[in-house]
């Protein structure tokens, strides 16, 4: 039998290898590599808005003289951008035009006027101090750590990206893309007359401090960009604004990867003798010889021959030292979200197409232009393969429809092909106790069983798909592997043997 008509598996990697692997390469190693004053930087920022927010609440809240334009607070909490957006225009100058109107009561009124001013300066002081640095950052760099996803998993920027552009992290029922609220938002505080109208929409995400804070992170991106440049964009602009910042941020991860395998293999390619080991022991899994592989990860991998038949990275590789791209993005590294994603139900059609540049479909396609790299054409999806395993991958939605194509391919309801999800319990190089296996076992059930039932629902025969989970369990089609069952100190020499 030639080796084109053996059985092998198709081996699913994800950051999680390269982690076994010893790389540091989450992206919290990422973003704290040098970036520790600007984390501070940003949080004492959010601090400042939000203390601020809390002390103007205060200060109408106990304010003998009552202010009669409730859509004054907005406007106030909208004063440091405003001011950012037009130099000449100051906090008295504003306050003056709102009390000024009345003159029942000067002395609680100059009062109230001043406990204002002093709020309002601080926070305009903050945000000038430390926004000198945060603007050096990259934007989506800025929205990951505001975001909270510094300790998060691969998927966790792709979440956070999707969550941003359909403003689900600011809004409970969106209607607009971000880049239309950043569009209208910049525009209506641009506008001379903004403090002179008299309603202000509730339903603004100006209204949350972590918004206020992204429109004032990206007003001094563009000024610090172009000082003379007119803050009258279109949704285009902002939207190639983000891509640009995305392509930028995907380099910066590309050459922290580079840096970080640069560092493993001074001794002696320790990461490719660690990576060629995993392989082979995700192998042994099997009775299969060969497995191809398909990796979510971006590392160029020195795959054995004798072990690995193909190797395609679907989301691109870095370009190691000599290689080049023709593509806009020099790294070839893709982050995105699944095209196939649920979109807020409120969202026009316009406003989806405004996001699909950022879904990994569009990215894909566009990184399918550069011909340099050869593992694109190759095609890791076979008739000869009789088993799927993964390992280090979060399972995340973001890879949904790459799943879902995957099983459709294999017809997994009527196939025997079997599916064998391989979890790490190891955190933090601490030995894990049977608590760390259970909860780790735990998790990753969670994971499988939603992405089958998400796969399950796209069935056109909803009986197959109802009870799809079952069948799998019933037919010992669906495994949960400890990966030490199959990677062990004691088998470690046999495997090295085996590779060479």
């Amino acid at each position: 039998m030639d080796s084109s008509s053996k059985n092998k598996s198709l081996i699913i990697l994800g950051n999680g290898a390269d982690l076994y692997c010893k790389l540091n390469t989450t992206f919290k190693d990422f973003l704290t590599q040098k970036n520790n004053n600007n984390i501070s930087n940003i949080y004492e920022s959010l601090k400042a808005i939000k203390i601020c927010d809390l002390s103007l609440k205060n200060i109408f809240l106990t304010s003998t003289y009552e202010i009669k334009n409730h859509k004054f607070l907005q406007k106030i909490y909208r004063f440091p951008i405003y001011k950012l957006l037009n130099k000449n225009i100051s906090i008295d100058s504003f306050l003056d035009g709102e009390f000024n109107q009345d003159n029942s009561n000067p002395k609680e009124i100059e009062e109230t006027k001043n406990k204002i001013k002093q709020e309002i300066n601080k926070v305009i002081e903050t945000l000038e101090t430390t926004m000198k640095d945060i603007s050096e950052m990259n934007f989506w760099e800025i929205l990951l750590i505001l975001m909270d996803q510094t300790n998060g998993s691969w998927y966790d920027i792709e979440t956070c990206i999707r969550d941003f552009l359909t403003m689900q992290s600011f809004l409970s029922e969106p209607d607009k893309s971000a880049i239309e609220y950043i569009h209208d938002s910049i525009r209506d505080l641009n506008s001379e007359e903004f403090f002179s109208l008299n309603e202000i929409n509730n339903y603004s995400p100006l209204n949350n401090f972590n918004f206020r804070f992204i429109i004032y992170v990206i007003i001094n991106k563009i000024i610090n960009d172009d000082n003379s440049r007119k803050l009258c964009l279109t949704t285009i602009q902002y939207q190639s604004f983000l891509l640009d910042e995305l392509h930028e941020f995907e380099n910066k991860f590309s050459d922290f990867v580079i840096s970080e395998i640069d560092k493993k293999n001074k001794s002696r390619n320790i990461y490719y003798i660690l990576m060629n080991n995993l392989i082979s022991s995700l192998i042994d899994l099997s009775y299969n010889d060969k497995a191809n592989i398909l990796s979510f990860n971006y590392t160029s991998v020195n795959t054995n021959d004798k072990l690995v038949d193909k190797f395609k990275h679907i989301h691109g590789g870095i370009y190691l030292k000599g290689e080049k791209s023709g593509n806009i993005n020099k790294s070839n590294v893709i982050f995105g979200i699944d095209s196939n994603t649920f979109f807020p139900i409120k969202l026009s059609q316009k406003s989806i197409d405004l996001i699909y540049p950022f879904t990994k479909t569009q990215r894909v396609i566009e990184l399918s232009t550069d011909y340099k790299k050869e593992s694109k054409h190759v095609n890791v999806i076979e008739n000869n393969i009789n088993e799927i395993v993964f390992f280090g991958h979060s399972l995340g939605e973001s890879d949904y429809s790459y799943f879902i194509s995957i099983f459709d391919y294999y017809k997994l309801h009527d196939s025997k092909i079997k599916l064998k999800f391989v979890f790490n319990p190891k955190r933090n190089n601490r030995k894990p106790d049977d608590n760390d296996v259970r909860n780790a076992r735990s998790r990753q059930a969670k994971k499988i069983s939603n992405l089958i039932n998400r796969y399950a629902n796209t069935l056109e025969n909803k009986s197959h798909g109802k009870n799809l989970l079952h069948k799998l369990l019933v037919e010992d089609r669906i495994q949960i592997v400890d990966i030490r069952d199959v990677d062990t100190d004691e088998n470690a020499t046999s495997k090295k043997d085996k590779a060479n």
